[in-house]
């Protein structure tokens, strides 16, 4: 057994610490990432603002805590201006679209009941024993539907009530942690280094350095695949002369980001309600636009995310599923992010 480590040391140790580090990260996520998230943000926070920091610092020799203050400061204000920008049209759009929302529930429900009434002329041909099996199914369906919805309601009430204390509480910790973090950056580096032995950091900077390019390429990957489909979605319902195309088109990007989910999940119903409705001509245009996002996904996905980060898609699969069994939403993000993490570590370049 140990000639066999000894012959085989670099392919063990890395079997080992892989295993180790997923350890690790279900430890962290499952139990203590509840307890720490808004100090991760502000850590993750402070390293964006490091690099204007340091510049201030050196540039215009001003004291650390100072330039943090006036680094932080600019950059809330100026993402606050570009969210604030991108809010008013996007505001504009739904407010528009919840007026017209009634009008649109008009037209479905007119879609539906027309469409049940041919599925009932239909449904008086079909044997008595097939018409009892499908009303006893459709009773079940909408006991269970109704049951569902009513519950989620009142948890999501709930939860919403009690998650708004606890999210502004957060927020505030993670501005403060990251003010700390930038300011004190470091300060707690030496003390990390004084108290870790020399063999372990040096293991973990280069570990850190790997982690954090890998992390960094799947973030970019991701944000430039959204942006791709958000521009090819918002265009093809302007095109269809849709009059919120902006704001649908952004909903679009981000559900299609979702694994488990995708473009579909908005389109084809809609698709559907308009063949209903006898809207042909924007169901075939629905199908187009989802089929030209399907092609961008599958085009761009493997180009930019699978290349840049040497991630088979089965991989990426694999720890879509897992992350999901173990955590359930969030490991749609944590399970892939874990992954390209682990890559990044362990590579040999």
């Amino acid at each position: 057994m140990f000639s066999f480590y000894k012959e085989n040391r670099d392919y063990v140790n890395k079997i080992l610490y892989t295993m180790l580090f997923f350890a690790a990260v279900y430890i962290v996520i499952k139990f203590l990432l509840p307890f720490i998230a808004p100090f991760v943000f502000g850590y993750l926070f402070s390293l964006l603002l490091s690099p204007f920091v340091n510049f201030l610092e050196k540039k215009f020799k001003a004291g650390r805590g100072l330039a943090t203050a006036f680094v932080m400061i600019v950059f809330i204000l100026i993402v606050g201006f570009i969210i604030n920008l991108i809010a008013v049209n996007v505001s504009r759009q739904a407010q528009a679209f919840a007026e017209a929302l009634p009008e649109y529930a008009r037209q479905t429900n007119e879609a539906v009941l027309n469409f049940e009434t041919r599925f009932n002329r239909f449904f008086e041909l079909m044997p008595q024993n097939l018409r009892s099996f499908f009303n006893t199914a459709m009773e079940n369906f909408e006991e269970g539907a109704t049951n569902f919805m009513s519950s989620a309601l009142q948890m999501g009430g709930g939860g919403l009530i009690r998650t708004i204390p606890a999210a502004l509480i957060g927020t505030l910790i993670w501005l403060v942690s990251s003010f700390f973090f930038t300011k004190d950056r470091y300060v707690i580096k030496n003390f990390m280094q004084k108290k870790t032995p020399d063999s372990v950091a040096d293991g973990f900077e280069v570990s850190k350095e790997k982690m954090g390019e890998a992390l960094k390429g799947y973030v970019k990957a991701q944000l430039t695949i959204m942006s791709i489909i958000a521009v090819i979605a918002t265009a093809g319902l302007f095109a269809m002369r849709y009059p919120y195309a902006l704001l649908v088109g952004i909903i679009i990007a981000f559900v299609d980001a979702l694994p488990l989910f995708g473009s579909g999940l908005i389109i084809i119903p809609w698709a559907i309600i308009s063949a209903i409705s006898g809207d042909m001509t924007r169901m075939v245009s629905l199908l187009a636009l989802y089929l030209a996002i399907i092609l961008a996904r599958q085009l761009l996905e493997p180009k930019i995310l699978g290349n840049r980060l040497g991630v088979h898609p089965i991989l990426m699969l694999l720890s879509i599923y897992v992350g999901l069994r173990l955590f359930g939403v969030l490991g749609i993000i944590a399970g892939p992010i874990s992954v390209v993490m682990a890559v990044g570590m362990f590579s040999d370049e």
